[in-house]
């Protein structure tokens, strides 16, 4: 199942009509806030640094927010479409800097 399939999913029944079009970014927005307050709350308060951070994401969630709001519909998929392959990108060079990190620890 895509993830387009889960976010339309969770429609609301009598409102799946306009399915991929303006319901889309809404669940998008939802899905994410719910995942970073998930996440937020297991880790805890944390030290400064995650406090940052998660200060960071929250800017970031409404950076995306309001860029979703602003774009034509044709648009939006572009702009999720760099988002996703930034974070991908990002998430892979985080992933080698801590094997790196790891590599040197047991060394």
């Amino acid at each position: 199942m895509s993830s387009l399939e889960v976010l339309n999913a969770e429609t609301p029944p009598g409102r799946q009509e306009s399915r991929g079009t303006e319901l889309l970014p809404n669940n998008l927005i939802n899905v994410l806030s719910s995942k970073i307050t998930e996440l937020e709350d297991s880790i805890g308060t944390g030290n400064a640094a995650e406090r940052e951070a998660a200060k960071a994401r929250r800017k970031e969630l409404r950076g995306v927010i309001k860029a979703l709001s602003d774009l034509p519909a044709e648009e939006k998929m572009t702009f999720l479409q760099s988002k996703y392959t930034h974070m991908a990108s990002e998430l892979i060079r985080t992933e080698k800097a801590l094997l790196e990190s790891q590599g040197q620890l047991e060394a």
